[in-house]
C-alpha cells in the first residue's frame, strides 16, 4: 500500500505541523468539494442562528416608553447591545467556513499565534490578524464598559489541546450524519479521513485513525461542525451568551459570574461527550471589580492575548517573561543565518511576529501600552545587539564580510526591489509616537488645556446633564399641549436610575463612547512630522516601500535619512539602476519559505 508523503515543518512559534503532499488534481477536486460543503453548511447554520431556537443576548422589546419620555434626539443609531450582536454574528461566528466559493477560506485549526506561519497566504494572514486585533479591542472595550457601569466583569479564555489532530473520526462522522450527510457522503468522508500516510524518514505506511489533515476545506468543515455545537451549548446555557471564537481559541465574558461558571461547567461536559481536552497552558479566567472569584472557574495562567496579560487592575501589560524566551530564540536563529539577506528576513519576521502579539495601539489601551511597547522593543534590541542597533549591527557585518563602508543608513530600510535590505525597525516609529505625545501633553499643560477624558468617563459625566435636559424638555412639551397622554406628573417621570439602565440599549452618547473605544488603532490617525511633505522639490521615495501594520518604512526614511540619501544619490534616490537589479531573483527569494533552525 502506497501512502501520501508527509513531512513535519517547524513554525516560527517553535511548534511543528504535519503536511501531506497529495496529487495536484486530487487536491483541486477535494478543495472544490470541501468549499461547496462549507458554503452550504454556513448558510444553513447562519439561518439557524436567526431562528427562535437561538437565544438573543439583548431585549427586543419595544422602545416606545424610552422614546416617549426621553425623546429620539438622545437615542443611539444602533444601541450597544444590538451593535454587539451584529459584530458577534458578522465577524466571529463560523469564521472557518467560506461564505462563497470565490471567497476562499481561513487557515486550518492551529494555535492562536500562527500569524507567523509561512505557509499561510498573505490574504489569510491579514484576515486572521485583523480579526485577532479586533477581538482585542472588543475585549478591552467591554472591560472598560463594565468598569464605567460599576459592575464586575468575568472573563474566561482557553483553547483545545491539539484540536485538529485529536478529533475522533467516529465523532466527526456522527456529527456530519446529524447535520444530514447521506450514507454515500459519510463513506466518502471516512475514506478522506483514513488516508494512508508515509513520512519521509520512515518506510512504514500508516493509516490515520484520528485527526484531520491540515490545509483542507473538509478539515475546516469537520472542525467547525463540531465547534458550532459548542457555540450553541454556550448560547443555550448562557441565555444568549456569545462565545468569541477564532479557530479553536475562544473567549467569553459577562458581568454575571454565576452565569459564566454555569456555562463553563457545560463546556467541560461537552468535552467529555466529544472526547476533547482544554489546553491548560492557555486556559484561565479573571474577575475584575469583584472581591471573590468562583472556585469552579479555571485560574490557570490568567487571561492572555498574544504577549499581553490581563492584570488584576484590568490593564493589559506585556508579559516580559514570554518576551525573554523569544529573545533567546531570535538570537539563536540570527546566529544560524548564512547571509545578510537571510539575517534581515529572519529579524523582520520575528519583530513583526512580536509586535503583532503586542496588540494594536487602540484608544482603549491608552498610552501606557505605547510606553510598554517602546520599553520592550528597546530592551529586545539591547539584549540582542548590546550597544548596537539593527542598522549598526548590519553595517558591522557588511564591513567584516564585504569591506563595505560609508553606507547610507536609509539604504537599510529601502525595499529589496529598490536595491536596499528592507529592514524593519518599528521601534523608531513607536518612539516617535511617544515623543510627540509627551510634547503635546507639555504644550497642553502650558496652555491650561485639560487632558481629554476616556470615552466612557466622558459619557458617564454627561449622564446627569443629559437626563435633566430631556426631563425638562418633556415637561415643556407637556405644558405646550393639552393632550391626555401628556398629563404625566413629575413624580411619575422615570427616575435617573432607570435612565442609567438604558445606557446599553438607548442612549446615544454611550454608543459613541463604545465606538470610539473600539475604533481602529491610534497609529491609523498618526502621521510623522514629515509625512505631509513627502513630495519634496528634490524628488520622491520609491513607491514600493514596504508597509507593516500601517507603519511605513517611508516614514522612518523621510524623518531621519532622506537628506543624506539625496546628498549621496541625487533626487531620484536610486542606489542601483533598474537594469542592474535582479528583480526576478529578489521576488523568488522573498517568496521562499524561511527554514527555521530546530
Amino acid at each position: 500500500m502506497e501512502g501520501l508523503k508527509a513531512e513535519q515543518k517547524r513554525q516560527l512559534s517553535g511548534k511543528y505541523r504535519v503536511y501531506a503532499h497529495s496529487d495536484l488534481i486530487d487536491t483541486i477536486f477535494l478543495h472544490y468539494l470541501g468549499v461547496t460543503w462549507t458554503v452550504q453548511l454556513r448558510q444553513t447554520l447562519v439561518k439557524f442562528t436567526k431562528s427562535k431556537a437561538w437565544k438573543l443576548n439583548y431585549n427586543e422589546k419595544s422602545n416606545e416608553r424610552k422614546e416617549f419620555y426621553f425623546g429620539s434626539k438622545i437615542s443611539a443609531v444602533i444601541p450597544i447591545d444590538q451593535k454587539r450582536y451584529r459584530v458577534q454574528h458578522e465577524k466571529f461566528l463560523l469564521t472557518q467556513l467560506a461564505k462563497s466559493r470565490e471567497g476562499g477560506q481561513a487557515t486550518g485549526y492551529c494555535d492562536s499565534d500562527d500569524e507567523s506561519d509561512d505557509d499561510i497566504s498573505d490574504f489569510q494572514k491579514t484576515n486572521i490578524g485583523e480579526l485577532r486585533q479586533e477581538l482585542l479591542r472588543i475585549l478591552v472595550t467591554e472591560l472598560e464598559l463594565s468598569k464605567a457601569l460599576e459592575r464586575p466583569h468575568t472573563i474566561v479564555r482557553s483553547d483545545f489541546k491539539w484540536f485538529g489532530p485529536s478529533l475522533s473520526h467516529v465523532t466527526i462522522l456522527s456529527v456530519m450524519e446529524f447535520f444530514g450527510a447521506t450514507e454515500e457522503w459519510i463513506e466518502f468522508f471516512r475514506k478522506f479521513l483514513a488516508v494512508p500516510i508515509k513520512f519521509a524518514d520512515n518506510e512504514d505506511v500508516r493509516v490515520r485513525t484520528r485527526g484531520t489533515p491540515m490545509s483542507y476545506a473538509f478539515s475546516d468543515l469537520f472542525g467547525e461542525s463540531i465547534l458550532f455545537l459548542l457555540d450553541f451549548t454556550v448560547n443555550q446555557y448562557g441565555d444568549g451568551l456569545f462565545l468569541y471564537r477564532l479557530h479553536d481559541d475562544f473567549w467569553m465574558w459577562h458581568h454575571d459570574q454565576t452565569l459564566v461558571t454555569k456555562v463553563w461547567k457545560q463546556m467541560n461536559r461537552f468535552n467529555e461527550i466529544f472526547g476533547l481536552t482544554f489546553n491548560e497552558e492557555k486556559t484561565g479566567s479573571k474577575t475584575i471589580g469583584a472581591d471573590l472569584h468562583d472556585a469552579d472557574l479555571p485560574i490557570g495562567n490568567g487571561i492572555k492575548w498574544g504577549f499581553l496579560e490581563l492584570s488584576d487592575s484590568g490593564k493589559l501589560m506585556i508579559d516580559q517573561k514570554n518576551v525573554d524566551e523569544h529573545i533567546e530564540e531570535l538570537r539563536r536563529q540570527l546566529s544560524g543565518t548564512k547571509s545578510v539577506l537571510n539575517w534581515t528576513k529572519a529579524y523582520n519576521s520575528y519583530i513583526k511576529f512580536l509586535v503583532n502579539n503586542f496588540g494594536d495601539l487602540s484608544p482603549n489601551l491608552s498610552y501606557y501600552h505605547l510606553d510598554d511597547m517602546v520599553v520592550t522593543l528597546t530592551r529586545i534590541n539591547t539584549e540582542l545587539f548590546n550597544e548596537y542597533s539593527p542598522v549598526s549591527y548590519l553595517g558591522k557585518l557588511l564591513k567584516e564580510n564585504y569591506d563595505a563602508t560609508d553606507l547610507v543608513q536609509g539604504w537599510f530600510f529601502l525595499p529589496a526591489e529598490a536595491g536596499g535590505l528592507d529592514l524593519c525597525d518599528v521601534r523608531i516609529f513607536f518612539h516617535l509616537m511617544k515623543t510627540e505625545k509627551t510634547l503635546k501633553d507639555k504644550e497642553d499643560r502650558r496652555n491650561g488645556i485639560k487632558p481629554e477624558p476616556a470615552p466612557f468617563t466622558k459619557a458617564s459625566e454627561d449622564d446627569r446633564k443629559t437626563y435633566d435636559e430631556v426631563r425638562e424638555a418633556f415637561f415643556h412639551r407637556r405644558d405646550q399641549r393639552s393632550i391626555e397622554k401628556f398629563s404625566v406628573q413629575e413624580e411619575d417621570y422615570p427616575s435617573f436610575e432607570f435612565f442609567l439602565s438604558c445606557r446599553e440599549n438607548w442612549i446615544g452618547s454611550w454608543e459613541e463612547a463604545y465606538d470610539t473605544s473600539s475604533s481602529l488603532a491610534l497609529r491609523n490617525g498618526y502621521s510623522l512630522p514629515c509625512e505631509n511633505n513627502i513630495n519634496r522639490d528634490y524628488g520622491v521615495l520609491p513607491t514600493q516601500l514596504s508597509e507593516f501594520n500601517g507603519l511605513t518604512q517611508r516614514s522612518t526614511i523621510e524623518t531621519f535619512y532622506l537628506d543624506e540619501m539625496i546628498e549621496k544619490w541625487g533626487s531620484e534616490i536610486t542606489p542601483i539602476f533598474n537594469q542592474f537589479k535582479p528583480l526576478g531573483l529578489v521576488q523568488a527569494w522573498k517568496k521562499e519559505r524561511t527554514e527555521w533552525m530546530k
